[in-house]
């Protein structure tokens, strides 16, 4: 009855081919540069990654003969000298010694959820049992009012960051992972 209008320009058969041609003309547009990588890196007996910053990423740690956190952004990784340039100051990497993770002790999305939920099933259950009075009310206000108290308790349990004292089970280096790519040479 009705035609079929197929609103893409180019055939199912000729789509793959396009996906790939632009594909390979991304990349041989890039490889004739070199990709640099620096990054710092927290290990747990130079074995396991626990935390990896790289430029641009927040970290948040505290300095040895100070007693107070900074929290700043990294701007550039110095390998070479064994120092981070962040904005505002320069700190050698051997002088940091605590580091607070980035990463939530619990996600405090499923405590915004529960708390979220919960309360409004509290609210909906403090109304149906104000009109309609079943037996069971209380039951479901204490089921309920749990659940939203469990959600703001996990809540607070998000804003815990984990602290890495760096020393002898947490190490702390300077990682670059360069990669350069040969140009081919004009012929003449």
């Amino acid at each position: 009855m009705f035609n079929k209008v197929n609103f893409f320009i180019f055939d199912q058969r000729i789509r793959p081919a396009l996906k790939l041609l632009l594909i390979v003309l991304f990349l041989s547009s890039t490889l004739h540069v070199s990709f640099a990588q620096k990054f710092l890196q927290l290990e747990k007996d130079f074995v396991k990654t626990k935390l990896k910053y790289g430029s641009g990423d927040e970290i948040i740690f505290k300095l040895r003969q100070s007693d107070q956190w900074i929290r700043t952004a990294i701007d550039e990784i110095d390998v070479d000298n064994n120092v981070v340039h962040m904005f505002g100051l320069t700190v050698p990497i051997d002088s940091i010694e605590y580091i607070k993770s980035y990463k939530p002790f619990i996600s405090p999305i499923i405590g915004e959820v529960l708390w979220k939920s919960g309360l409004a099933t509290f609210a909906t259950s403090a109304l149906y049992g104000i009109f309609f009075q079943p037996p069971n009310t209380v039951d479901f206000l204490i089921a309920t009012g749990a659940i939203a108290l469990t959600g703001l308790g996990l809540k607070q349990m998000a804003k815990i960051r984990k602290v890495y004292p760096i020393g002898n089970k947490y190490n702390l280096r300077a990682i670059d992972v360069t990669i350069y790519l040969q140009e081919e040479s004009a012929r003449p």
